[in-house]
């Protein structure tokens, strides 16, 4: 079974660079939608009106994690 792309993400959060910082907001967020998709995680930002820097991280992510799938 493939990992879901939020459980990934929050598996990041040692990484020192964009995307560890990203994960680290991810886990201090209650609403964080663990189990989501990379789209999940998009509308969970739009919720909190995200600058548009924070989308193309998670875009950077999406990359990342695919080849994972």
């Amino acid at each position: 079974m493939t990992q879901a792309f939020g459980r990934w993400l929050l598996g990041q959060a040692l990484r020192d660079d964009a995307i560890g910082v990203l994960a680290k907001q991810a886990k201090a967020d209650q609403w964080f939608p663990i189990d989501g998709s990379p789209e999940d995680v998009r509308q969970r930002l739009r919720e909190l009106q995200a600058e548009g820097d924070v989308f193309a991280l998670v875009d950077d992510a999406e990359m990342e994690w695919l080849p994972e799938r």
